[in-house]
């Protein structure tokens, strides 16, 4: 069975080399420790990788079965790699059965041991046998001659997808070792009934067991000699990790120790790495810092390594290791492949939400049922507005797979696919945008408003909402820019007033192109210029279209009516005043209305004279740091 594998196992002739030494004719068979470590090293090295590998579903997955007088084997096995062993002995009862029965005594327990990576997948079924090929074939019926075990036999067996096949068993040396174990246990019953064990005890090393170990072990007794006389010239390679660390060993009744470290013996090393790992099977790591607590030697890092990945326990309750995920393909562009997903929400019922792979924009439309015909008369309304994409995606539900739906989406052009069983992520666009409006119409149910109108108002936002690759909003991606609540200030096409600076040159009048974010703004001029403007620069003028505005406005883009005032009289509001009462804004009086407008001039003369005021034309006007921001 090693011979078989020999090509997985690393330095296979050196581990062998004691156990083929034996086969020598000129050599005494003696059994000793090194030929028990070769064996023990053979089969962990079986067990562990690289010769034993994790099931993968993606490759092509081979059962070989075999039966002897005495037991029955199979191995499970991918590309020549052990997947799992199996063997057991046979029932006093099943060692009369016939030599046929045998061999499909073991395919069918074969199978039903391995179920879980067969069914559901196709597989090839070896057999050395060549009988069971016709009997067992899936493309043959059964002789009409078959005895009733058999029957039944091939009854579980019509379970599995596989193909069978004859081998001869020169062919299969691995299969057939394993069903030639001598089993030193005998008993009644079903020898493959699981053992649970609930508790067990660690065997404790005593000081004399460590110590009777060190001295039969050759190096550790070499060591303790060198230790003592503090000799380490001509050192062997197994001794020369000690002479790297001889400052810090010591002697201690018998036992070499590093510092307050035991040093155990080859010998039970794996007593103490069984003892590290414990009852909970940490990990390598946590392995590792424990044994450090107690225990050294040279290699101990490579050795827990080894015998964690060799823990049958830990291989039972490790995780599958992660694939590489396999993306859909990116579209280039919008509405092309939409993905479907029924959604129920509490309280509010059933959605169909429709969501564009490309631009993320998204459809949900309250449904009655989940039948075919509701999802036929939603998608209708959905195509009528957007169009009819290539491919629409969904999972396996019963209305998804209807027959009608198909026929209906291939007579309008649309490419009907369905993601794999058990695996949302293939739908995981619409399964996105499940939870995102369940989200939503959670956090509107502590209202208790009304739901439709929320929903519409959750697809408006999100529909004008960038999406964060940066590729801008569902709507933007579709072709236009959607106005909602949440648009900025300036509307597109709104009609401005701009100046440079405060106190600045005249003022012009400009029109939004684009609210890029919050403080900037693309604008453009009278002659029709792309001009970036801070938002404190500009202010709506009430003109109702861009045409009147123009019409109104000199060459130099201010009203003929502002001509006589400055560019700060211009924005006051009249109904406010200035910081002077008689200044700031408010509209001269009439002449009529004066006090001193009717008097003749001697009776002006005569009057008291007004105090001198001054002429500067920023008289009562607020300097430009207490200006408000515009």
């Amino acid at each position: 069975m090693t011979v078989y594998y020999s090509r997985y196992i690393k330095s296979y002739s050196e581990k062998t080399e004691p156990l083929t030494e034996l086969r020598s004719k000129k050599v005494a068979f003696h059994w000793g420790p090194r030929q028990q470590k070769a064996f023990d090293e053979l089969k962990q090295a079986l067990a562990a990788s690289p010769v034993v590998r994790i099931f993968d579903a993606r490759k092509r997955t081979t059962l070989t079965t075999d039966a002897s007088e005495k037991a029955i084997a199979a191995i499970l096995s991918q590309d020549e790699h052990p997947v799992m062993y199996l063997s057991r002995r046979l029932t006093p009862a099943e060692r009369n059965y016939s030599n046929i029965e045998r061999e499909a005594l073991a395919v069918v327990w074969a199978t039903q041991r391995a179920r879980h990576f067969l069914l559901g997948s196709k597989f090839v079924l070896q057999c050395d046998h060549q009988p069971l090929e016709f009997i067992f074939s899936p493309s043959r019926e059964l002789p009409k001659v078959t005895s009733a075990r058999i029957m039944r036999w091939a009854l579980q067996l019509s379970a599995f997808d596989y193909e069978i096949s004859y081998i001869k068993g020169s062919c299969i040396p691995h299969v057939d070792a394993l069903s030639r174990i001598e089993f030193k246990e005998e008993g009644d019953g079903d020898d493959c009934q699981e053992s649970f064990v609930h508790w067990t005890e660690t065997e404790v090393l005593k000081l004399e067991q460590i110590r009777d170990a060190t001295d039969n072990d050759p190096v550790l007794a070499s060591v303790k000699r060198r230790i003592r006389s503090n000799a380490w010239n001509n050192c062997s390679a197994a001794e020369r990790p000690y002479k790297a660390v001889r400052q810090q060993l010591s002697v201690e009744n018998g036992v070499v120790c590093l510092r307050d470290l035991v040093v155990p013996p080859s010998r039970l090393r794996q007593d103490v790495l069984r003892a590290a790992h414990g009852d909970s099977h940490c990990g390598a790591l946590a392995t590792r810092n424990r044994l450090k607590l107690e225990a050294w030697w040279p290699g101990h890092c490579e050795d827990v390594e080894n015998f964690v990945k060799q823990c049958q326990r830990c291989a039972e309750i490790r995780p599958m290791p992660a694939r590489t995920c396999h993306t859909w393909p990116a579209e280039d562009g919008p509405w092309r492949r939409v993905h479907m997903d029924h959604a129920h929400v509490p309280g509010f019922g059933l959605l169909l939400i429709v969501v564009d792979a490309f631009s993320g924009w998204p459809e949900a439309v309250p449904v009655a049922d989940k039948s075919a015909t509701t999802v036929i008369k939603v998608l209708r309304l959905i195509f009528s507005r957007l169009g009819v994409p290539h491919t629409l995606v969904a999972d396996n539900a019963p209305e998804f797979r209807d027959q009608q739906l198909h026929e209906w989406l291939k007579k309008i052009g649309c490419s009907p696919m369905h993601s794999p069983p058990y695996h949302p992520q293939s739908n995981g666009c619409a399964e996105r945008m499940v939870q995102t409006v369940k989200k939503g119409l959670r956090a509107f149910a502590v209202h208790q408003g009304r739901f439709d109108a929320y929903l519409a108002k959750l697809l408006l936002n999100y529909r004008a909402t960038p999406r964060g690759d940066g590729r801008g909003s569902p709507s933007a991606l579709m072709g236009r820019q959607l106005r909602s609540p949440l648009t900025l200030q300036f509307d597109t096409d709104a009609p401005l007033v701009y100046r440079s600076r405060p106190g600045g040159p005249a003022e012009t009048v400009r029109f939004v192109v684009q609210a890029g974010h919050n403080t900037a703004v693309v604008t453009r001029d009278k002659d029709d210029r792309p001009v970036l403007a801070h938002r404190d620069q500009l202010r709506l003028r009430p003109s109702p279209s861009r045409a009147e505005v123009t019409d109104n406005t000199d060459d130099s883009g201010r009203d003929p009516d502002d001509a006589g005032r400055s560019p700060d009289d211009g924005d006051r509001n009249p109904d406010e005043g200035g910081r002077n009462p008689d200044e700031g804004g408010r509209n001269p009086e009439p002449d009529s209305q004066r006090p001193d407008a009717a008097a003749p001039p001697q009776q002006a003369a005569e009057a008291t004279p007004e105090p001198r005021r001054s002429c500067r034309s920023t008289k009562g006007v607020a300097p430009d740091r207490l200006s408000p921001r515009w």
